[in-house]
C-alpha cells in the first residue's frame, strides 16, 4: 500500500509541474499567499507573521531597551480611527526581561492598534569583540484580508531602524472530518496551481502531505539545495478534534505541524 501511495504521489507532483509549468507574471500580486489558500477552500483559523533583524551595533542597558520599546511602539495617541503605519501597541498583556552580564531582553505581549496580537522580542548583547541589538516581531492575524496590511505594519517597522527583514507568513485552516487521500491531493494541487507554483519537494505519509513548492509570483525565496522554493503546504488530520488541518506558508513553515 505504501509503494502505491508513493507512485500516486509521484505522479501527482508530475501533474503538478506540468500544468503549473505556464509562464506567469514575475510581479508580486498583493495577496498571493492568501489567493493560494482560498483556492483550497478551507476555513481560515489564522495568520502568524514573523520577521526578525540586526537593528543596531550597540550592546544596550536594559534601561536603553525598554526607551527604545516606549519611543517606538507606544501608542501615542487615542482615537478609534487612528491608522498606523508602523507597529503600535495599544494593550500590553504581560512583559518579561532578562538582564545579565552579557545578554539582555525584553519581550513584550499584547494587542497593536488593530487588535491583532503581538510579541516583541528585542535583544542585546555583546563583549570585547562584537556587539549587536536585534528585534523579532511575531504578529497573529484574525482576518485573511489583514495579511498585507500585517506585512506593511511589519516592514515600515523594520525599515524605521534602516533594517529590512525577510518576512514568513504561515496561515493555517482546518476542514470539518477528515479528508482521504485523494481530497488532499486535490486541495494541494489548487493551492499551487492558482499561484503558478512548481513542485520542488515532497513528503507523503499516512497521515501528512507536506509540499514545498516555487511561484514566481512571490519575490522572496530559499533554496532547497540548489533549487528555489518559496511555499510550503502542508496538511494531517487530527482525530482528537475531528478537524484536518492545512497549513501555508511562505517561504517555509516555522510552526509544529
Amino acid at each position: 500500500m505504501k509503494k502505491i501511495l508513493g507512485i500516486i504521489f509521484i505522479l501527482f507532483v508530475c501533474l503538478i509541474n506540468f500544468t503549473s509549468a505556464e509562464e506567469v507574471e514575475n510581479n508580486e500580486p498583493k495577496d498571493t499567499i492568501a489567493t493560494s489558500f482560498n483556492a483550497t477552500q478551507a476555513e481560515f483559523l489564522e495568520a502568524n507573521l514573523n520577521a526578525s533583524d540586526k537593528i543596531g551595533d550597540k550592546f544596550l542597558t536594559i534601561e536603553e531597551l525598554e526607551k527604545l520599546i516606549n519611543d517606538k511602539f507606544y501608542l501615542k495617541e487615542e482615537g478609534e480611527n487612528i491608522k498606523a503605519e508602523n507597529i503600535q501597541l495599544k494593550e500590553i498583556l504581560y512583559t518579561d526581561k532578562i538582564d545579565s552580564e552579557d545578554n539582555r531582553q525584553i519581550i513584550v505581549y499584547g494587542k497593536d492598534i488593530d487588535d491583532d496580537y503581538i510579541t516583541l522580542y528585542l535583544s542585546t548583547f555583546g563583549d570585547e569583540k562584537y556587539q549587536e541589538t536585534s528585534l523579532c516581531i511575531e504578529l497573529n492575524a484574525d482576518d485573511i484580508n489583514k495579511i498585507k496590511l500585517c506585512e506593511n505594519k511589519i516592514s515600515n517597522t523594520f525599515l524605521s531602524f534602516k533594517a529590512k527583514p525577510h518576512i514568513t507568513t504561515c496561515i493555517t485552516g482546518t476542514y470539518k472530518g477528515e479528508l482521504n487521500q485523494s481530497k488532499r491531493y486535490k486541495m494541494v494541487y489548487k493551492a499551487l496551481d492558482s499561484v503558478g507554483a512548481k513542485v520542488i519537494e515532497g513528503l507523503d505519509e499516512s497521515s501528512l502531505i507536506s509540499v514545498s513548492a516555487y511561484s514566481p509570483k512571490l519575490k522572496d525565496y530559499i533554496y532547497s539545495g540548489d533549487k528555489k522554493m518559496n511555499l510550503n503546504v502542508a496538511m494531517r488530520y487530527n482525530e482528537y478534534e475531528n478537524k484536518t488541518y492545512l497549513w501555508m506558508a511562505t517561504p517555509l513553515i516555522t510552526t509544529g505541524y
